[in-house]
């Protein structure tokens, strides 16, 4: 993976100086048909049939996350909704608008993560 570095300000200390951060670069954006293609190739599959198991888990998603449910996909790993909300002194006076930061949040399964921990970086 290659990175690049960047100065940044630390956000919680606005008097400190810039410091180097290196963040991620990345080259190019693969979509569900280049995933289905090469599912395919690996598989008795058509590259359709497997776009279309992508496409139909893709619309069914967002039902169960709002219906409350995390979602696991074997060792891929586990799907859940967060969110954060103001604080109110009396559980009376709070209001729905106060909840914001909605947020999909995915965990990694341990095969992905062991995988991803010999990741050699190179920079750019």
């Amino acid at each position: 993976m290659k990175y690049k570095l960047i100065k940044r300000r630390n956000p919680s200390n606005p008097y400190s100086y810039n410091k180097f951060h290196a963040i991620p670069v990345y080259h190019s954006l693969v979509d569900m048909k280049e995933i289905a293609k090469e599912i395919s190739e690996r598989s008795s599959l058509s590259s359709g049939d497997v776009f279309n198991v992508l496409q139909n888990l893709t619309d069914i998603l967002p039902r169960y996350l709002t219906d409350g449910k995390r979602i696991q996909l074997g060792d891929l790993g586990i799907f859940r909704l967060l969110f954060s909300s103001e604080g109110v002194d009396n559980k009376d006076d709070f209001k729905l608008s106060k909840i914001r930061g909605i947020k999909i949040n995915f965990s990694a399964g341990k095969e992905i993560k062991k995988q991803i921990k010999n990741i050699r970086f190179e920079k750019e």
